[in-house]
């Protein structure tokens, strides 16, 4: 057991070591042209996360629309 946590302290000091190396440098026109992505309030997305629910027809549900999905693709299917 002593070994192993050797070995996991070694591991974990080359690991912080190599996150130690500088980043590459961006070319001037690469980091100029890169905007930076616009912040959206979370209200709106935790609103729709909560209006799905999961309900006990829920797997027949799914298990109906998986099946129409296989006949489709099997009808499509080269060989099919």
């Amino acid at each position: 057991a002593a070994i192993a946590a050797g070995k996991d302290v070694v591991t974990a000091i080359k690991a912080l070591l190599a996150g130690c190396d500088q980043p590459p440098d961006l070319p001037a026109t690469a980091a100029a042209t890169m905007a930076a992505p616009d912040l959206v309030p979370v209200d709106g997305l935790l609103a729709q996360a909560d209006t799905g629910t999961i309900g006990d027809q829920t797997s027949e549900v799914l298990a109906a629309r998986g099946a129409a999905l296989r006949a489709r693709a099997a009808a499509i299917a080269p060989d099919g």
